[in-house]
């Protein structure tokens, strides 16, 4: 409901059906390797939830970004696509790594919480999955070009007030960093 609000009722629609794909993709993939749904692999979902849905955002957000600056859909899509699909592999194996001293452990914290590492790898690779292929094909349905006439095609997205404004404490904070570390 939040993204619907924040993002757009289109975009949250498409995040919202790719974090729905996800989850059932997660379901058959613990049915296929005999993971049941109890209290530590519903935890797992339940941990996993707030990052299935991050891969999914920075590629609906970058074809926004693009349609603004004039591109297509399809442009917009391949290139946030071939730009993104490495840095968000990057942070999605380091999120699943993060778990993997709990759930390949060989004592009885591997065997009592071995299920929240499976889970939460494979809906994590999943949810990259599905950010590179469902959410740029969701977003050539739903989206709507922007019209070439209405803006500039290098017309800057991040010129509003709320970027200007994180910009200007962005720069503050790194002029002085040294009360930026003490805080």
């Amino acid at each position: 409901m939040v993204l619907l609000f924040t993002m757009g009722m289109r975009s949250g629609i498409i995040i919202g059906a790719v974090l729905l794909l996800t989850v059932f993709g997660t379901f058959i993939m613990m049915s296929i390797n005999n993971i049941e749904l109890h209290r530590i692999s519903l935890g797992a979902l339940i941990i996993a939830l707030g990052m299935l849905v991050d891969n999914a955002i920075v590629i609906v957000e970058g074809i926004l970004v693009g349609l603004k600056q004039g591109q297509t859909k399809k442009q917009a899509a391949m290139s946030i696509a071939k730009q993104t699909q490495w840095p968000l592999l990057g942070a999605t194996v380091i999120a699943i790594t993060a778990f993997a001293p709990i759930g390949l452990s060989q004592d009885a914290t591997g065997e009592f919480m071995g299920s929240l590492f499976w889970v939460l790898c494979y809906s994590l690779f999943l949810s990259w999955i599905t950010a590179l292929t469902l959410t740029p094909f969701l977003a050539d349905i739903l989206l709507k070009e922007s019209d070439k006439n209405d803006q500039a095609a290098d017309a800057d997205p991040y010129k509003g007030v709320l970027f200007t404004v994180f910009r200007w404490s962005l720069e503050l904070a790194l002029k002085l960093r040294w009360l930026t570390v003490q805080v």
